[in-house]
């Protein structure tokens, strides 16, 4: 009698899993060849951004897995290049840690992250993130002038 019930409780789980297709958490993008990584809130805004001029070929990078925190949303991701250094990083609902390196989000939630020499340099914009739609914040942010010197548009 037990295994249609859990025949039963298995595939509710697996339809319910399928039907949740909505990116929540985080992710990571190539744009113009570039590897940029965001966090998602659990009301579908952007926590926070960071863009860098890693190749995006060959480089593997975690898009900020979420969990939720004592304080709130919390993510912790890495982008691992083929070449050069790696960036490690971890943020809570008030701030980022990037390669042992605090942030506080009341600054900035956008980052910037260049490479050049295989030194590692972190700018925090103090642009603000709005409230919206993820995916238009992130095209926005991808247009401003400051993106826009490490992920041209071709």
């Amino acid at each position: 009698m037990k295994k249609p019930v859990n025949f039963i409780l298995v595939v509710s789980l697996l339809i319910s899993l399928i039907s949740c297709s909505e990116q929540i958490g985080g992710g990571s993008r190539s744009i113009n060849s570039k590897v940029i990584t965001f966090g998602i809130k659990s009301d579908k805004t952007l926590g926070y951004i960071i863009c860098s001029d890693i190749s995006s070929i060959g480089t593997i990078s975690s898009g900020g897995t979420e969990w939720k925190g004592h304080d709130g949303s919390a993510w912790k991701g890495y982008i691992k290049p083929l070449e050069g250094p790696s960036i490690e990083y971890s943020a809570s609902s008030k701030s980022m840690n990037i390669n042992g390196n605090n942030y506080d989000f009341n600054t900035g939630r956008i980052f910037i992250i260049t490479t050049e020499n295989s030194k590692i340099s972190i700018s925090q914009m103090p642009n603000e993130i709005k409230d919206g739609d993820y995916k238009k914040e992130i095209d926005r942010i991808i247009s401003l002038k400051e993106v826009q010197k490490i992920i041209p548009n071709k």
